[in-house]
């Protein structure tokens, strides 16, 4: 088998649940919004989230690429959330499954092109301090190489979503999922002077949509240990979509993605 140039951070098992029809996808584009582009269009699937030979290490060279391994961790996550779409019930899946979920998402943190370029930012912004202090040009760092090195902290950030308090959100209006669908927000404990989103943080919440009907929620284990009735499916409300909506724009790279070209909805929070 020839090696795959199209290489998707987001994996076509969850973009596939927000299909408009067969393998096609809604798209909101805030780059061609603003450049006054046409920015809603209907995108074949395959050719969203997507770019080419985005995690060979070598480019074309399939013996340093993530790509194989990405597919390895997919096939098998794969039955697992069609599992919890199915049946909209956490203790549908095991404690092993769990796990391997967890694992999976730490993945998504990581290999999105917005994380990409959020590395890419710190290495500049370190670059031009080191600069700045020494009064010489210092050899630049390879941010890429530096973004492959997370891949190995991922075990670690699994066992930490692992133990937060899983629940499953459903609603009637539509979930968005993003080109980082993964999303994070402290509504309970925020401040000006420290990052409170971080994994283990108190009061951390985690979003990723399974569909566009169904989110799958971690929220802080701390906050709710000694909550004793915890309902098995959240009802979300408008306020609430409105809400997973807007981070999942606001913590998107370029791309939200709709099984409808109605975006309307997220204009009462977002000026767009």
């Amino acid at each position: 088998m020839a090696h795959p140039k199209n290489q998707h951070y987001v994996p076509k098992l969850l973009l596939k649940n927000f299909s408009s029809k067969d393998s096609f996808i809604w798209t909101y584009d805030k780059l061609a919004k603003t450049n006054n582009w046409n920015f809603i269009k209907e995108r074949p699937i395959n050719r969203v989230a997507s770019e080419n030979y985005f995690y060979d290490q070598i480019q074309k060279d399939e013996n340093f690429s993530f790509e194989y391994e990405l597919g390895k961790i997919e096939r098998e996550i794969s039955p697992l959330i069609e599992k919890l779409v199915l049946n909209q019930k956490i203790n549908s899946i095991t404690e092993l499954e769990k796990e391997k979920i967890s694992y999976f998402i730490a993945i998504q943190l990581i290999r999105t092109k917005w994380q990409l370029n959020r590395v890419k930012d710190h290495v500049t912004e370190f670059e031009e301090i080191i600069n700045q202090f020494t009064g010489m040009q210092q050899e630049s760092i390879d941010h890429k190489t530096l973004w492959f090195s997370l891949f190995e902290a991922a075990t670690k950030f699994s066992t930490t979503i692992q133990n937060k308090v899983w629940l499953l959100g459903k609603s009637d209006r539509l979930f968005f999922i993003s080109d980082n669908p993964v999303v994070l927000q402290n509504t309970i404990n925020q401040s000006t002077v420290r990052s409170t989103i971080g994994f283990d943080s108190y009061g951390i919440e985690i979003y990723m949509p399974l569909s566009d009907s169904l989110i799958l929620c971690m929220f802080c284990e701390k906050l709710l240990q000694n909550k004793h009735e915890i309902p098995n499916l959240l009802n979300f409300d408008y306020e609430n979509v409105l809400n997973i909506n807007a981070l999942q724009f606001y913590q998107s790279e370029r791309f939200l993605f709709s099984s409808s070209n109605n975006f309307e909805m997220i204009k009462e929070s977002i000026d767009i």
